[in-house]
């Protein structure tokens, strides 16, 4: 049986937010003397390619989740109310993909030598969002690992 103390959701629920803005904020400290964009440019097509798996990461936990409803573990979690929380896991981590793909388009489009300080904000965003994504794809393993090893 699945035991969940309310500490743990509550961390859970918020650490990919915390550590994510604190991840960004480190980064965006330590390159804000240098033209920030200019470093994260070059890796806004290959993030692109990368959240093509990561889009397909969400597609196969949420199939995974689907075929694995009668399990004991599935049913403990959806008797103590806990696939909200899933489901809620789940629309972060495809919210911040939508968002990352919107924010790299824009930094690749974005032509003009004049709009620095615009094109380092685009970059410190876009930052905070992947760190974001790539902590809330870490909960989402971390539980999808949990239901298939205890089901």
């Amino acid at each position: 049986m699945i035991k969940v103390k309310k500490e743990e959701i509550t961390f859970e629920r918020f650490y990919p937010f915390i550590f994510g803005f604190v991840i960004a904020l480190i980064v965006t400290v330590f390159f804000s003397y240098v033209e920030f964009y200019l470093i994260i440019k070059p890796l806004y097509s290959p993030i692109l390619a990368v959240l093509a798996i990561f889009v397909g990461f969400l597609f196969t936990g949420l199939s995974v989740l689907s075929a694995s409803k009668d399990l004991k573990v599935m049913k403990d979690l959806s008797r103590l109310n806990m696939l909200r929380y899933v489901r809620e896991y789940f629309s972060v981590a495809f919210i911040t993909s939508l968002l990352l793909i919107f924010i790299a388009l824009l930094g690749i489009v974005i032509r003009s030598p004049d709009s620095v300080f615009f094109k380092n904000i685009i970059a410190a965003v876009f930052i905070v969002i992947f760190a974001v994504l790539i902590l809330s794809l870490h909960r989402l393993y971390l539980i999808l690992s949990r239901i298939i090893l205890t089901g």
